[in-house]
């Protein structure tokens, strides 16, 4: 095993993951705004001119308006780094008496990260299965679910996908070169303890080590028996 091989490999891995997370970010940004911008100018004609005096043209209301939106997107990006796709069933026609196999918008398999496929067929209830029940109000319920849930991952997409790309330029930051004397030493006692310790007390580990380790799968988790404590196995 060469340590300095699997650190140029990870490096480049995560160089280009993040670059590409860049600009897949970049993209999204403005469908974002998009979004918000349509919301609030339905917002401002069918609802707030109904409760104050609301003027959809003031440069006051749209910063402010503007400024709610990111408060949204940061939230959202701290607490749910990664979209969450609906799994919806629909009702079929009667003569079936049973319902679909779990529906739902799935990631572009070229990258679960990267990019999204929705997977919906041509017309109005494209994305339905075959035999679907239209006259049953809980299918239309599942149906706009989904489209929102759609709509949703790609509105937030763009900040989401800025978080991952510095998680993958962190990564590449931490994976110099002066990390491999240590992660050599971290293999060579892992083996003096006949290859597993546990975290708690492994030698020559710390916060920054173990996690690289995993990262270049040089090291697993497991769950020790009868015990709360998880210990680290050599994978190689």
């Amino acid at each position: 095993m060469d340590i300095n091989e699997l650190i140029a490999k990870k490096r480049k891995e995560s160089l280009t993951q993040g670059i590409l997370l860049t600009l897949l970010g970049l993209v999204f940004l403005p469908v974002g705004f998009m979004v918000f911008n349509v919301l609030y100018f339905i917002i401002g004609i069918f609802v707030l001119p109904y409760i104050i005096n609301f003027n959809i043209f003031s440069w006051h209301g749209w910063f402010i308006g503007a400024g709610i939106f990111i408060a949204i997107l940061v939230i959202d990006t701290i607490t749910h780094p990664e979209e969450q796709w609906v799994r919806v069933k629909f009702i079929l026609a009667n003569a079936f008496k049973k319902e679909s196999g779990p529906v739902v918008h799935e990631a572009f398999p070229l990258s679960d990260t990267i990019l999204y496929s929705t997977r919906f067929g041509k017309g109005v209830f494209g994305g339905m299965p075959y035999m679907t029940n239209m006259s049953n109000p809980i299918n239309w319920t599942s149906q706009i679910s989904r489209m929102a849930n759609l709509v949703a991952n790609l509105t937030l997409g763009g900040p989401r996908k800025l978080k991952e790309a510095i998680s993958c330029y962190r990564l590449y930051a931490g994976l110099n070169q002066a990390m491999a004397p240590r992660l050599n030493k971290f293999v060579n006692s892992l083996k003096q303890c006949g290859g597993e310790c546990s975290i708690s007390n492994c030698p020559l580990a710390d916060s920054l080590i173990i996690p690289l380790a995993i990262e270049l799968n040089i090291v697993s988790v497991f769950k020790k028996l009868n015990s709360e404590d998880y210990g680290i196995r050599l994978s190689v």
